[in-house]
């Protein structure tokens, strides 16, 4: 363990350093506190990086609501930094960014839309913006609406059918149903919809989570839990997607199997005794060094997290993280 968090702290990765500082235990003995670490990061690496491709007026690649260009644009800009731990206090260009997400991607009942030409919306983005722009900085009580929507269209609370055409709040193009339906599924839940909801609902304290979004949390994990961690199908899947197997970074719409149990340690459940199938398929996974190699990669506005394949810091830092969650010492 004393090697890996070595290599982990080492400066040539600023962001992923800081994360380490941040968020694991033994790395904590470290001289440098994560106030100073967060400092750097946000000066060298990766986060400034992004930023400069930022129009000043708060968007990347093209105006409007974010998705696309995939990849390039403000939706994955703003995802990659919350996961590179970018804080809007360190630099005023994440608050910019924020509010013209906001103000281009926000609409009705809460509902964040992935196009301005007509609503439409996913678990996976509506997840994925809540816990992105929380993370960033952004306050819970400027989101009460994206995340009471995000916990209803699970749950069903006051939401119509979608081929009720005469009420305005109703499933619709792509968020299709309750229980993580898509209409990219088939109408069926969607795992990896499912993960960004908890991961999302994860970010609302305990003392503020509604009867509603621990109802969806619930859902949430029994659904995920029915699956077996090394062929994880699950009920309308057509097939298995290789990339649950493959440790990836960034992740963007896509999940692995480590990102299935980051979203249970979010909600609080990662001390579920069926949780420990996945943590001990994960453990398998390492490599001779003890470390965990990356798999699958995006391509981002940050350029490469490494060659795939080969031992990866940012894969071990997610490692870690989820492991030392459920009490592994290494």
């Amino acid at each position: 363990m004393r090697e890996m968090l070595s290599w982990l702290l080492e400066e040539n990765e600023p962001a992923l350093r800081y994360l380490a500082l941040r968020d694991l235990r033994a790395a904590q003995a470290s001289p440098e506190v994560p106030a100073e670490s967060r400092r750097q990061a946000h000066q060298v690496g990766k986060i400034p990086a992004i930023l400069a491709k930022m129009d000043p007026e708060g968007f990347w690649a093209k105006p409007g609501a974010g998705y696309s260009p995939k990849y390039q644009s403000s939706v994955w800009a703003l995802i990659l930094l919350a996961q590179l731990g970018a804080r809007k206090e360190e630099d005023a260009r994440i608050e910019t960014a924020m509010e013209y997400y906001r103000q281009h991607a926000f609409i009705e009942y809460g509902k964040i839309n992935c196009t301005e030409t007509r609503p439409q919306t996913f678990d996976c983005l509506q997840g994925n913006m809540i816990y992105a722009l929380l993370r960033l900085g952004m306050e819970s009580a400027g989101l009460v609406e994206q995340i009471d929507w995000l916990a209803s269209s699970q749950t069903g609370a006051g939401i119509a059918p979608a081929s009720d055409k005469l009420t305005e709040k109703s499933y619709g193009m792509g968020k299709s149903g309750p229980v993580f339906n898509c209409t990219h599924n088939g109408d069926h839940p969607c795992a990896w919809g499912a993960i960004r909801v908890l991961m999302a609902l994860g970010q609302v304290p305990e003392s503020e989570r509604t009867e509603n979004i621990k109802q969806a949390i619930q859902m949430g994990v029994e659904y995920l839990l029915q699956a077996e961690p090394q062929h994880p199908k699950w009920p309308g899947d057509r097939s298995v997607s290789p990339q649950w197997r493959q440790l990836m970074f960034p992740l963007f719409y896509r999940s692995d199997v480590l990102h299935l149990v980051e979203a249970l340690a979010e909600v609080g459940n990662i001390g579920d005794s069926r949780v420990q199938a996945f943590l001990d398929y994960i453990l398998s996974k390492r490599n001779a060094e003890g470390s965990w190699n990356l798999e699958f990669s995006h391509p981002s506005l940050a350029g490469s997290f490494g060659p795939i394949g080969k031992p990866n810091k940012w894969v071990t830092l997610r490692a870690l993280r989820v492991l030392q969650a459920a009490g592994w010492e290494g």
